[in-house]
Order: C-alpha cells, then sequence, then structure tokens
C-alpha cells in the first residue's frame, strides 16, 4: 500500500490589519488555523495570515473554502468616518452603476460579538452618490437575484476601523452578514437537526414544496421529517428507532422502522 504524501509545512503570514488587493475571510471561533491551511494548501502564494481572531487575510482565493464562513476582496481598510465614502468609491470602481446590497458585518469572536449594535449604526450611516443609491437593493439575496453586487464592510475589532470591498453576489461564500444565517425553529421540534435542514434550505434557495415526497434516512428521533412536515411535504422516515411522539400517527408521515441502507 502506497504512504500517504506529506503535506508541505504551511508557511504563515506576518498577522496585521488587511491590506488593499487582499482577501478577507472569516470564519467560525477556533477555525483560523484550519483556514489558513486550507488556503495555502489550494495555492501557497496566497500567503494566508492572521488578522483578529476568526479572520484570515490571504493575497488570494482560490476555489471555495470549506472554513471560510464569508469572504471579499478588500478594497480598503478606513476609520469608520470613512465608510460611506469608501463604499462609493469601492463601488464606482466595479464600472457604471448597477443594482447592489450592503452588509456591514463583525467576526464571530469574543472580540467581535460584542460590536454588532455598532455595525448596524454604521450601516445606518451609508450614503453613496444618486446613481448607485437608486439602484440599492435590499439583501444580498435580491442581489444574487439580479445578478447583481454585494458590497460588505468587517467592523474590525476594537471597533474603529472597516474593511470594504465588493464582489458579485453570486462569488459570495454565503448570503448571510459574515455567513451567520439566523435560523430558528420553535421548541415543539423534536431536535436541533431541525435547525440544521432549515439553514441547508436558506443556503440552497430551494425547498420541497407542499405535496413533494421526501425520504428521511435515519430519521429518529424525526427533526427533519418535522420540518418537511410543516412545509406540508409527504415524509417517508426510514428508521428502526421510534420517531418523537409528536410526529407518530401524524398526517403525512409514512414511518418504516428498517435499516436505511437496506432501504
Amino acid at each position: 500500500m502506497r504512504a500517504h504524501a506529506k503535506l508541505p509545512e504551511v508557511v504563515v503570514g506576518p498577522p496585521g490589519l488587511p491590506r488593499a488587493g487582499e482577501w478577507l475571510f472569516t470564519t467560525r471561533p477556533g477555525a483560523d488555523q484550519d483556514l489558513i491551511e486550507e488556503l495555502y494548501y489550494a495555492d501557497p502564494k496566497a500567503q494566508p495570515r492572521p488578522v483578529a481572531p476568526s479572520l484570515v487575510a490571504a493575497r488570494a482565493r482560490k476555489g471555495e473554502q470549506a472554513f471560510a464562513r464569508q469572504a471579499f476582496p478588500v478594497h480598503a481598510v478606513v476609520e469608520n468616518a470613512l465608510l460611506a465614502r469608501t463604499v462609493g468609491e469601492a463601488l464606482a470602481a466595479t464600472g457604471a452603476p448597477q443594482p447592489w446590497a450592503l452588509d456591514v458585518w463583525v467576526p464571530d469572536s469574543d472580540e467581535g460579538n460584542p460590536l454588532p449594535q455598532r455595525a448596524a449604526e454604521l450601516a445606518a450611516t451609508v450614503r453613496v452618490p444618486p446613481a448607485w443609491a437608486q439602484l440599492r437593493v435590499a439583501d444580498a439575496r435580491a442581489a444574487l437575484a439580479e445578478n447583481a453586487l454585494y458590497a460588505q464592510a468587517c467592523l474590525l475589532p476594537p471597533g474603529d476601523r472597516v474593511a470594504v470591498g465588493v464582489l458579485p453576489a453570486r462569488d459570495a461564500p454565503s448570503l448571510a452578514p459574515g455567513g451567520r444565517l439566523r435560523v430558528h425553529v420553535p421548541d415543539a421540534a423534536p431536535s436541533r437537526a431541525a435547525m440544521k435542514l432549515a439553514e441547508a434550505f436558506l443556503w440552497l434557495d430551494r425547498a420541497p414544496d407542499a405535496g413533494d415526497v421526501c425520504v428521511d434516512l435515519g430519521a429518529a428521533p424525526g427533526g427533519w421529517t418535522w420540518v418537511l412536515v410543516e412545509r406540508r411535504a409527504r415524509v417517508i422516515a426510514v428508521d428502526p428507532a421510534f420517531l418523537a411522539r409528536s410526529l407518530v400517527g401524524k398526517r403525512g408521515v409514512e414511518h418504516l422502522r428498517r435499516d436505511a441502507f437496506k432501504y
């Protein structure tokens, strides 16, 4: 049996603020090194480096990153008071006015999580030239629907500077601010797995419709089945274990107590 080739040692660039022309990435807490390694193995010339907890900068972005929640090319890093002007400049650098959306977000970290209110206040101050202002759409999802631009500003801890950039909405890793979708399901859901499926539907921008037939393999206790039934889909729930009592005998649910692989 052939031995696995040893991966090259990751060379990490010097820490510091992101620079114009670099990409800024955010990840979940504790995954900074995983993201740095992923970026380096995809392209050693990217020279990924830490910016702050949950933030990584790199000279290039190659492919799609599993550990990146959100990313954008940095147009400039400026003091907060210059945010509006810099957003306008970043948009103008893309060419003629076209539809666009804006999110101002903070990294998911101990340093960043106290700052959302400040980010929201900054977002409310953004004013751009009329030719662009009249084309602004509600959010990144609307920008994607119009094949438009997605402007982003990351409020950098401790909260006195922002990194600003613009990219086509279709090229963003996520359509949620900072890549953090806010998904909530009622307490009646049989398990937290329900939240995962609801989040997946938001990411995909697709979901089963009423009357569609869905198969939930390994269904117990029924979190995914519950989400599907709430959408009025018909569900074949396959699992030798019992479903939650709230799903037993529920209209639209057929429970097959069988092994999912054999099914």
